[in-house]
């Protein structure tokens, strides 16, 4: 049988259709919505999280207002909110973060010193009433309340007679106009009361004359009008936490919610307890005294008492007799078993947005151990110290030293306007103070600090310490009293000879 030849195909293959549109965009839907990051993922469980991609001072500007009411109120009225700014101010500031001049010349320094400790005193404060330390907690505090706070310079004449011809204003962030913005050519602008030059350093704030929330009726009625002051005379104090950001946040604000919501839940604890503690008595009516049409013999709308007014909560010993009373039961709150562990979840919670130790928060120290709660505090120390160093040195103390420093030049032109200076922050309480202490020492013998290094952890001055120990030795050789207490080194007190006959 002959094989039957396939046929020749002449006509070319017809192209394949294109894909639908829709089935296209179908399966680009499809590819999108495999996110390699799972934190933007667009299902069902994170749909609704829709964050916005505005700019820092977008976002600082439409809510910094009421983030700074709310953070005030819970100063205020919070005590665990007031615990933690206290601690954090506490911790930073202590007795103060002080300045040593170090220009090489011991002269010279005693002298700048002298100058600084009867200016810094009582005369740095317009008000006159505040000391150096005491301005640095209240500067502090401040800026963990609002988010910011300002310093400013106030020049004096001489005739005043003030160890240095300055004096020191403070102010609340409020007192910056931030609805001020607009452009001024050349690329500098005014963004949130700031303004910036060409290449975005500050060159000035825009401030009202006086405090924009001001209601007391014996002063004028504020004026909404900001007046420029060179950057040169402010010392502003906040914490940037993104770049471009111009004015920091309060430092309650990651912890506000819970701080609120745990605070009225405390609230109605105490009223349950009370309600609890209150032993109560209703005698009610019995099933045959009921009426469906609402006569004498029926249920009563409301309860009152002898004199006629309306029970409207339960009072200790209340027994309340309802109309056609017959039967007596007794009030049986229940209580919750797990709220102890719901309020500690919560304040956790806190002490993490508030960036402490829960233990400095709440002050409860029953769940921890010295291994524990070293490992927590050690962790605080160093957000503290880098608070210190990079925030507050920087931003406050320095400008204010360099007031001070062109201040007295003029006063004393012997004295150079830029005097270099030490600053010592105040010490940090050992834990275990031997254990500690051996440390240090171990560290400066085996050359991993120098004594001038470990003595500046514990907020003093080596070359004062030097000066001090040299002063006791010499007083005690002078009275005549043994100095093992100096140490090894010190040399022992001579022993008379007995005579051998």
């Amino acid at each position: 049988m002959a094989r039957r030849s396939r046929p020749t195909q002449t006509a070319a293959q017809p192209t394949p259709a294109p894909a639908a549109p829709k089935v296209e965009r179908a399966t680009r839907r499809r590819r999108l919505s495999t996110r390699s990051y799972e934190g933007a993922d667009g299902g069902r469980l994170l749909g609704d999280w829709n964050p916005s991609a505005s700019s820092a001072n977008s976002e600082v500007y439409f809510d910094l207002a009421r983030l700074r009411n709310r953070s005030r109120d819970l100063l205020r009225n919070n005590p665990l909110a007031v615990n933690g700014i206290q601690s954090l101010v506490t911790s930073i500031v202590g007795t103060g973060i002080h300045p040593q001049p170090a220009t090489g010349d011991a002269a010279l320094d005693a002298r700048i010193a002298e100058r600084w400790n009867q200016w810094a005193s009582g005369e740095l404060d317009v008000s006159h009433d505040r000391t150096w330390a005491s301005l640095q907690a209240l500067w502090v505090r401040a800026w963990l309340e609002s988010g910011s706070v300002l310093v400013r310079k106030r020049t004096r004449r001489l005739s005043d007679g003030y160890a240095a011809p300055l004096q020191l204003q403070t102010l609340e962030a409020d007192f910056v106009d931030l609805m001020k913005t607009e452009a001024l050519g050349d690329s500098a602008h005014i963004t949130m009361g700031v303004e910036f030059d060409a290449i975005g350093r500050r060159v000035a704030y825009w401030l009202y004359r006086q405090h924009p929330g001001e209601t007391l009726p014996m002063l004028s009625v504020p004026t909404y009008d900001s007046q420029r002051v060179s950057a040169d005379d402010v010392a502003y104090l906040t914490m940037i936490e993104r770049p471009g950001q111009v004015h920091g946040i309060p430092w309650l604000t990651p912890a506000m919610d819970m701080l609120y919501h745990l605070r009225q839940l405390d609230r109605y604890k105490l009223a349950k307890a009370q309600t609890e503690a209150a032993f109560a008595a209703f005698v009610v009516p019995g099933d045959e005294s009921y009426s469906s049409d609402g006569d004498q013999e029926g249920a009563a709308a409301s309860v009152e008492d002898a004199d006629g007014r309306t029970i409207d909560r339960i009072e200790p010993g209340l027994i309340s007799i309802l109309r056609g009373g017959k039967d007596v039961r007794f009030a049986q709150p229940t209580a919750s078993a797990d709220f102890p562990q719901l309020v500690q979840l919560y304040q956790r919670l806190v002490a993490a947005g508030m960036r402490i130790t829960y233990e400095r928060l709440t002050r409860d120290y029953s769940g921890v151990n010295y291994s524990s709660y070293r490992a927590g505090d050690l962790e605080m120390r160093r957000m503290v110290t880098m608070l210190q160093r990079d925030i507050v040195i920087p931003l406050l103390c320095r400008p204010v030293w360099r007031w001070f420093c062109e201040a007295l030049s003029i006063v004393d032109p012997s004295i150079p306007a830029n005097v270099k200076v030490r600053w010592h922050c105040p010490r940090h309480e050992e834990l275990d103070a031997e254990k500690e202490l051996k440390a240090r020492i171990l560290a400066v013998q085996n050359g991993f600090a120098a004594p001038s290094m470990v003595t500046a952890e514990q907020g003093l001055d080596f070359d004062d310490v030097l000066s001090a120990y040299k002063a006791d030795m010499e007083r005690a050789q002078s009275l005549g009293l043994p100095l093992q207490w100096l140490g090894d080194t010190a040399p022992a007190p001579e022993t008379p000879q007995e005579n051998p006959a």
